[in-house]
């Protein structure tokens, strides 16, 4: 009997989205006529724009006319006055009367020709300000008549758009409608194959329930007659099992028993402890009334005190406020007293310094001259940067040992009377004056491009005002200053870690589509073999488009990237692949890094690493000082280290020994010396005394006895 699949799943035929698409036709025409009505107005706006803008520049230009008209009335007016003035002065010196009236005659003339050339001007400008006020209505009734044209475009252009809208509405309606009634006719055949799927699965489980009722009758059976068997032996079981229960209970009889008496005895026992502690808190009782009075006497005594004390201390504000201008006061000569000791610290410092890196010199020298002279190994110089040994110090053969280079030497009158700290950083910068980045510069701007277009919020408000009307470049750098500070990132290191953290989540997710493409391009080997296998040619067309189709989905890039396999590395190498949800749990993942590294650095107390808190207290910041300056004076001792130091002891031993043999050799030789002018000399005294005369009178000379080689 075959079973049937309760999983098996009904092709459901797709609908077309009739709404959807006639919603996106609406909004099209719709977005198209608002256009057109919003040019219309524009266009009324703009011609109004350029009508005020031509009555402005005649105004202008009639405004300059009545300035330059005003300044020669001025001139004018001014050389005649002056001429007035002079002729006046003529005739209070004229003493004929005829000639003094016509004198007098002809300057009330000239005085009235200047008011009237003034009057002339005033009727001007009166004529100029009434066509002013005329063109000023004229104004306001064409701007009224505009009005009107606009509000009447207006209301032509919203009954024409509310009708465009009704239509609209009305199309997109019975596209749903239509779209209803395909779905009505889908959802009614799917419930027809539902139907007989589930009249076809009544059946199998009636078959199956008549063959269950079956099996069950048969085992009932069974199970009757095993148990009438088994019954006996389960009676005499159970029997035994009750005769140890009845004694199991006797035992625990008796144990009740026993409580009872020892619950009765513990009864007595807390009576009588129960009368103790009601005596003792008829004691205690009294001690509180006790304890009452002696709290009221304290009370009185506090406060007969506390006058004392406010007087004592009023004294002692005044003798504070004393004490504390004293202190300021003291305060201020300890200031110049430790500035001047500050000032000869820094010298000693200098001095010091200066005698340790000479005698660094020397010791760098004689680790030269015995690596490469006595021993005849390759020398290695320093690499700590604070003995500012470069490869120029090393070319010359440390000629001119006392000389370090300029960016290591701290006895440079610059950074006299800096902390050591800024010694410090000073010695990192000037040893790595040009940043060696870990990450390519492609790749920070990818992460930053990413960071401007998916998180906007972290541009504050400030930069992109500043970055409007501005070129691009100029843009993206005021762009990343704000990102940057949005994210508290102060260095490079900070940077690069952000970078990593981005291109690590990026390379995680193109492992997971090579994966992907791996595993489609396996499945469609697969297939084709299985094709080929048939040799069915329509069905090997078929997959060749499909192949064909996946290929075109990953875009042109690809076949670029097939006829450039270098460029495509490269390009694939720099190139984030990162969702949009992603950008924040990055962030996220970043802010949580460079904490672990802060928290690791201030652990193994890296200055370069950690940031130094800007709320230090006085004595933090004297025992980091002190801190920097042991580091450095310890480093100053590590300029050989375990390696060099056990070869010069080494060669301390041997030149030792062989000095020691050497004067062993040099005492030898005197003594050798020594020896020969001792033997010559009694070679000489024994030819003397062979010699002698005194030999020929012997019976037996020596010369027969001995036989000498003289």
């Amino acid at each position: 009997m075959n079973k049937l699949d309760k999983n098996k799943q009904i092709e459901r035929p797709k609908v077309e989205p009739l709404g959807d698409i006639r919603i996106a036709e609406a909004r099209g025409f719709l977005e198209q006529m608002k256009k057109d009505t919003s040019e219309a107005i524009t266009k009324i706006r703009s011609n109004t724009d350029a009508a005020e803008n031509q009555r402005r520049i005649q105004e202008e230009k009639m405004k300059k006319e009545r300035a330059a008209a005003i300044q020669n009335e001025v001139i004018t007016s001014h050389k005649k006055n002056v001429e007035i003035d002079w002729n006046w002065q003529e005739l209070e010196e004229k003493e004929d009367c005829e000639e003094l009236a016509k004198d007098i005659e002809v300057q009330k003339g000239e005085c009235k020709a200047i008011i009237d050339q003034k009057d002339n001007l005033i009727r001007m400008f009166m004529e100029q300000l009434k066509m002013k006020d005329e063109e000023y209505v004229k104004s306001l009734k064409r701007q009224n008549d505009d009005i009107d044209e606009l509000i009447k475009a207006m209301r032509k252009q919203f009954n024409d758009m509310r009708q465009d809208y009704a239509d609209q509405l009305n199309n997109i309606e019975k596209a749903f409608n239509d779209e209803r009634d395909q779905i009505l006719e889908k959802n009614s055949n799917e419930i027809k194959s539902l139907f007989d799927e589930h009249r076809k699965l009544e059946e199998h489980f009636q078959r199956k329930r008549a063959e269950d009722e079956e099996n069950y009758a048969k085992q009932l059976e069974d199970l009757r007659s095993k148990d009438a068997n088994d019954q006996a032996e389960q009676k005499i079981k159970l029997e035994k099992e009750m005769q140890i229960l009845e004694k199991c209970m006797e035992d625990m009889k008796a144990v009740y028993r026993l409580n009872e008496e020892k619950l009765e005895f513990n009864h007595k026992v807390l009576k009588e402890r129960e009368k103790v502690n009601s005596n003792t808190i008829s004691g205690l009782k009294n001690k509180d009334r006790r304890n009452k009075d002696i709290l009221r006497t304290v009370k009185d005594k506090f406060e007969t005190q506390s006058k004392n004390y406010q007087k004592e201390n009023i004294k002692l504000t005044e003798d504070y406020k004393k004490f504390t201008k004293q202190f300021k006061e003291l305060q201020n000569k300890f200031k110049r007293f430790e500035k001047s000791d500050e000032n000869r610290f820094n010298e000693i410092w200098t001095m010091n310094e200066n005698e340790v890196r000479a005698l660094i010199n020397k010791i760098i020298q004689a680790d030269r001259v015995i690596h490469m002279q006595q021993l005849g190994i390759p020398w290695q110089p320093p690499t700590d940067p604070i003995f500012g040994f470069t490869d120029a110090n090393q070319a010359s053969g440390g000629a001119g040992g006392s000389q370090m280079g300029p960016n290591t030497s701290i006895m440079d009158s610059s950074k006299h009377g800096m902390s050591k700290s800024e010694f410090v950083d000073d010695q990192s910068v000037a040893t790595g004056q040009q940043y060696d980045y870990k990450v390519s510069i492609q790749r920070i701007k990818n992460v930053f491009n990413l960071l401007i277009t998916e998180c906007p919020f972290l541009i504050d408000d400030k930069a992109m005002m500043e970055s409007m009307n501005k070129p691009i470049k100029e843009q993206f750098t005021i762009q990343i200053d704000s990102i940057r500070k949005s994210l508290g990132i102060d260095n490079m290191d900070d940077v690069e870690l952000l970078v990593l953290t981005f291109f690590e989540f990026s390379d995680r997710k193109k492992q997971e589509r090579t994966q992907m493409e791996d595993e489609e391009e396996h499945l469609s080997q697969q297939q084709q073999l299985q094709l080929q296998q048939e040799g069915s040619k329509k069905a090997t067309k078929k997959l060749e488009e499909n192949n064909n189709r996946k290929m075109s989905d990953y875009g042109d890039g690809n076949q670029d990237d097939q006829q450039n396999p270098q460029q495509e590395k490269n390009e694939d190498d720099d190139q984030l692949m990162t969702d949009m949800d992603e950008v924040v749990d990055i962030l996220k993942e970043f802010h949580k890094r460079r904490e672990e590294r802060a928290n690791n650095a201030e652990l193994l107390g890296n200055p370069r690493m950690k940031k130094r808190s800007n709320f230090e207290t006085e004595e933090q910041k004297k025992e980091r000082v002190k801190r920097e300056e042991r580091i450095f004076w310890e480093k100053m001792t590590t300029v050989l280290n375990e390696q060099k130091l056990s070869v010069w002891r080494a060669l301390d031993k041997a030149l030792s020994r062989y000095y020691s043999l050497l004067v062993e050799r040099q005492n030898l030789i005197e003594e050798t010396g020594l020896l020969n002018q001792q033997n010559e000399e009694l070679k000489t005294l024994l030819n003397q005394y062979l010699q002698a005369g005194v030999n020929h009178e012997l019976h037996v000379p020596p010369t027969q006895v001995i036989r000498l080689d003289i």
